[in-house]
């Protein structure tokens, strides 16, 4: 017996038909899950997995295209709290060699995580007394090709900026935000979350003096710029704009 599928849509919806796709019993609407890193990305898609919720394609540690025959998932959170997130992960992950992308030599790249400290050492380093971005602290964010995978630097604009610009709102299927992951999940797809994958907010420091807050608030402005696109386009509502959108 073919198992039970449940979809992004109801079945008597109508979908246009170059958005389905025929497995050969049944037809499913080709979705696209952009998977921002540090927004829970993991943890959405393992939920959708195990309730049978099909996405056919998933887009991690690479840019979005726009495709029109595609629907889009897309995983969002307030930037600064991303990129605390994306550098402490990538310090667990060269001081605990757990993950294949993170192994290889990361000497320099230690010796960068020692001089900084912390985050907030390198978000107050990221600008020079005069405004300009510091060229070492902007070599570390972006890393070496050979440091391997980089989710300080595949922010949100990284991932969606040019992909909003092009992708109409109506192919946007649904934003699954992290603050509001257990909420989301359950009002968009029905799903009850109980763990959280990949959660290292409690191993590191988060955080941040005032300059540290003003310095990565300008450094992400693209990011805040996305999130602001989203909400003009209804996809995330005001409240969470205003409360993790629009503020560090």
């Amino acid at each position: 017996m073919q198992s039970e599928r449940k979809y992004l849509y109801r079945r008597d919806a109508p979908v246009p038909e170059q958005h389905l796709l025929s497995d050969g019993n049944d037809w499913i609407i080709l979705s696209t899950f952009i998977h921002i890193g540090k927004c829970a990305g993991t943890t959405i898609a393992k939920e959708l997995q195990k309730r049978k919720i099909i996405h056919t394609n998933t887009v991690h540690c690479a840019q979005a295209t726009y495709h029109d025959t595609y629907k889009y998932i897309i995983s969002v959170r307030n930037p600064i709290r991303r990129f605390i997130s994306a550098y402490n992960w990538q310090h667990y992950c060269i001081t605990r060699p757990t993950e294949a992308q993170c192994r290889g030599d990361h000497r320099e790249e230690l010796r960068l995580f020692d001089f900084y400290k912390n985050i907030n050492g390198l978000a107050e380093s990221i600008y020079d007394q005069n405004g300009n971005l510091d060229p070492k602290a902007y070599h570390f964010i972006q890393g070496k090709k050979e440091w391997g995978y980089r989710q300080i630097k595949e922010d949100i604009n990284w991932y969606i900026g040019e992909f909003l610009k092009a992708c109409p709102p109506e192919q946007i299927a649904a934003v699954v935000t992290m603050e509001n992951l257990k909420e989301d999940m359950k009002k968009i797809f029905d799903i009850t979350v109980t763990l959280h994958e990949h959660d290292n907010q409690n191993i590191y420091d988060t955080s941040l003096t005032e300059l540290g807050t003003k310095n990565l608030r300008k450094y992400l402005a693209k990011d805040y710029e996305c999130l602001l696109k989203l909400k003009e386009l209804g996809l995330i509502t005001n409240a969470y704009y205003e409360n993790f959108g629009s503020n560090p």
